[in-house]
């Protein structure tokens, strides 16, 4: 439809025009325009008015607005599904929606969530009891703001009252009397105070909502909220309402993020929230499934509990708070398997738990320290890239140095030192120089471009959903016979 601006997404170097309408209702029933999750991504916006997306907090105006660029490492701002948003120009609104589809096809992708679901489930089956994680204190506090403080508007009634009682008498009063001359009572204006708005209702409608996933101590202290008498005479609604004055203020706002990431968390231990992006599934899966191959190499666990974060990341945690890995041992060789560890900045700080130090990027995906007989052998990293890589990765080896961010990264994993003093009471020269034998890029895409860069033990394998994998175990399985 005819709007008084243009919005457009560029993909790629795509450019498509979003199409807006006037009514949540007519933007529901349209087909909506699709993207394609870690693409290249940017909004532009030409007219009067903002642009809001309900998934980010700012709000834009005319101009172009960068979305994702892979290049400066950021996470894409969209999760795979449906997505909302809106025009607001004076008092009109015009909405908009479209669908995000994974990087994967769908169906990986749900294979995906699934796998994590049911490994989980069977590494913690002695501990799959649901469980919760409590509302933050701030939130009871928030709702007690509102409660002094609601948003409110002054309205205009008109009631019926007794000749002399109060009220305004105006040319509507003078019209109903002239029309009903038989009424002794006389048509008066008044002014009344009314919470029956947008804001309010929003407001409502996930307050019950979140009852059913909150402990019963929280849920009664939320039914006292909405059992307020101006409370009772906000109308729940029936559908999608876009709430301005919801969006700017500051405690409707945080009470609704705060029950968004309470809903994404999991519930039950062993299961995926399924609003976390395509990437962080990815790593997520990745990391497990390197843990199941290890697992079939004869190696079992020590430490039996593992599901997923209490977090808006949601991501894997341990038997401990403290505790970021799994412990696999086989025999005399134990290797422990660390999620998102970071290396140290300092040599003499280097411990068991913490083999390595390195002065760039420190936070790897996956880290595999491997131990025989009580001595630090060396480590292997992977890192988790839900991206294509191939042409990447055939440019860079033109190289002698990292150009390409990823590659700075890598590397850096890739030139970590260690304390092998510290670690084996002996020093070891070659060991404290060069613990990394090998840093992996590790994409859900094909690719028979097993290079490694030049100087460097950078390695690019492919980890795919649905696929036996058998070249990746096969060299994972190299890497711990070498080890």
């Amino acid at each position: 439809m005819d709007t008084p601006f243009k919005l457009y997404f560029e993909e790629n170097q795509r450019r498509i025009e979003i199409p807006c309408y006037t009514s949540m209702e007519q933007c529901v029933t349209e087909a909506p325009i699709q993207l394609l999750e870690n693409r290249r991504l940017t909004c532009i916006f030409s007219g009067e008015g903002t642009v809001q997306f309900d998934c980010l907090e700012d709000t834009f105006t005319s101009g172009v607005h960068v979305l994702y660029q892979y290049e400066r490492n950021l996470a894409y701002p969209f999760l795979p599904g449906e997505q909302l948003g809106c025009v607001k120009i004076a008092s009109a609104t015009y909405y908009f929606r479209f669908i995000i589809q994974p990087r994967v096809s769908v169906a990986e992708h749900e294979q995906m969530m699934q796998e994590i679901e049911a490994f989980l489930k069977g590494y913690s089956t002695q501990h799959t009891q649901a469980f919760t994680h409590a509302l933050p204190e701030q939130f009871f506090h928030i709702l007690y703001q509102i409660q002094q403080h609601p948003i409110q508007q002054m309205a205009h009634i008109y009631e019926l009252e007794e000749v002399g009682r109060g009220g305004r008498i105006n040319q509507r009063s003078q019209l109903y009397a002239t029309r009903h001359p038989q009424e002794q009572r006389q048509l008066v204006q008044k002014k009344k105070m009314n919470w029956n708005l947008p804001a309010n209702q929003m407001l409502k409608i996930q307050l019950q909502n979140s009852l059913a996933i909150v402990s019963p101590y929280e849920a009664t202290r939320i039914r006292q909220f909405l059992q307020q008498d101006w409370m009772q005479t906000v109308d729940v609604p029936s559908h999608y309402i876009h709430s301005n004055d919801g969006m700017y203020n500051p405690h409707y706002r945080e009470i609704s993020q705060i029950l968004q990431n309470r809903i994404n968390q999991p519930i039950v231990r062993g299961t995926v929230q399924k609003s976390k992006s395509g990437a962080e599934i990815y790593e997520v899966w990745g990391y497990l499934k390197v843990i199941e191959y290890l697992k079939e190499l004869g190696y079992t666990s020590r430490n039996a509990k593992l599901t997923l974060k209490n977090n808006s990341k949601g991501d894997v945690t341990f038997d401990h708070d403290t505790q970021n890995y799994v412990e696999l041992v086989k025999e005399d060789t134990v290797l422990r398997v660390f999620w998102e560890d970071a290396l140290l900045r300092d040599a003499r700080k280097v411990s068991p738990m913490q083999p390595l130090y390195t002065w760039h990027n420190h936070t790897p995906d996956c880290r595999i320290d491997f131990w025989h007989k009580g001595i630090y052998k060396g480590t292997h990293i992977m890192d988790f890239k839900y991206r294509h890589l191939e042409k990447r990765w055939t440019e860079q080896v033109a190289y002698s140095d990292p150009v390409d961010s990823m590659f700075k990264q890598l590397s850096a994993y890739a030139l970590a030192r260690s304390n092998s003093q510290q670690l084996n009471n002996v020093a070891e020269p070659l060991l404290d120089v060069a613990p990394v034998k090998q840093v992996w890029a590790v994409t859900p895409y094909t690719t028979t471009h097993q290079e490694t860069i030049e100087g460097y033990p950078l390695q690019l394998h492919t980890l795919q959903p649905g696929s036996q994998n058998e070249s990746f175990k096969c060299m994972l399985e190299s890497i711990v016979q070498t080890m």
